[in-house]
């Protein structure tokens, strides 16, 4: 199905570049919000369980790993089922509320000690710009290939590494790793045992 253009001069785009040809996901892993891309699923087909909400965006997305429609804020799983657990390029889609939900179902989900992996953009506060939407133009570089890509939403709230950092907190995360480009960052938590 297709997605209806939208007028790109309502757009404030960035653009940025990530690899994740090093990047060890751990296990069973829990794709939360694989519609689109499915970068994650592409990386590790074998194990990774993909849900999105969106039963299109899962239609369209490239083969790789097990994809179910699911609402992350209310996850269908029972307690400590996947090894890992990624969120990639997915938050600046949620609302306040909503982040705090999907931040909760994933501890419940994860077993102890297991990984968070959080990929997503800085979205500074709009301030007096024009445009209402906020987006990245992404380069992501996985084993084999790479996939030009990009991320947007309505310009309504800021978003950025300390933001979700105290939020992971907050449900019990506790933070292991930290990288960020020049409109990106990746953190790596751990479910506290």
């Amino acid at each position: 199905m297709p997605h209806e253009p939208i007028d790109e001069e309502r757009i404030h785009f960035v653009e940025d570049a990530i690899s994740l040809v090093n990047v060890s996901l751990p296990g069973r892993v829990l794709d939360i919000g694989s519609g689109g891309e499915n970068i994650i699923g592409q990386i590790k087909p074998e194990s990774v369980v993909g849900i999105d909400k969106n039963r299109e965006e899962l239609l369209e997305a490239p083969e790789g790993g097990l994809k179910i429609v699911m609402d992350a804020t209310n996850m269908q799983f029972l307690d400590e089922t996947f090894d890992c657990a990624t969120l990639f390029y997915t938050l600046l889609y949620t609302s306040p509320e909503e982040k705090r939900s999907i931040l909760a179902e994933t501890y419940r989900v994860l077993q102890k000690g297991g990984e968070l992996h959080i990929w997503d953009v800085t979205i500074p506060p709009r301030g007096d710009k024009k445009e209402d939407l906020y987006a990245v133009r992404l380069s992501v570089t996985i084993p084999g290939k790479i996939i030009s890509t990009g991320y947007g939403s309505y310009w309504t709230q800021p978003q950025d590494a300390a933001s979700i950092k105290e939020l992971c907190a907050s449900e019990g995360f506790d933070l292991v790793d930290e990288e960020s480009t020049s409109n990106s960052y990746h953190l790596t938590f751990r479910k506290i045992p």
